[in-house]
């Protein structure tokens, strides 16, 4: 809250609160299976490997205008193996705990 002064009367200014999303993605070992959904919808941020299976083309925090395309391309893998996580989720975890606590629900 911010208090102001105006013509000797106090009113007050609520700000909201900004939610920043840090994303990251990641391929899990052995799930893709070259459908290559991903690298249609989102060719910024998924390649091909020479054996035609998906790789990530961003290692680090993704673009906020990425986001989107993001969840899009692994909401369309039918494998799950796209994994989307956010700040608070962001760790070490192993390829088994990833596809067991897939994002997407199926």
């Amino acid at each position: 809250m911010v208090y102001r002064w105006k013509q000797s009367q106090v009113f007050t200014i609520s700000y909201r609160t900004l939610q920043v999303k840090t994303m990251k993605i990641g391929i899990t070992p052995g799930l893709c299976h070259g459908h290559n959904n991903c690298s249609r919808l989102a060719p910024e941020l998924f390649g091909l490997d020479s054996d035609g299976y998906a790789i990530v083309r961003i290692q680090s925090t993704l673009p906020k205008e990425l986001e989107e395309l993001a969840e899009l391309a692994a909401e369309n893998c039918p494998e799950c193996a796209i994994y989307v996580e956010t700040a608070d989720e962001v760790g070490e975890r192993t390829p088994e705990e990833r596809s067991s606590q897939s994002s997407i629900p199926r």
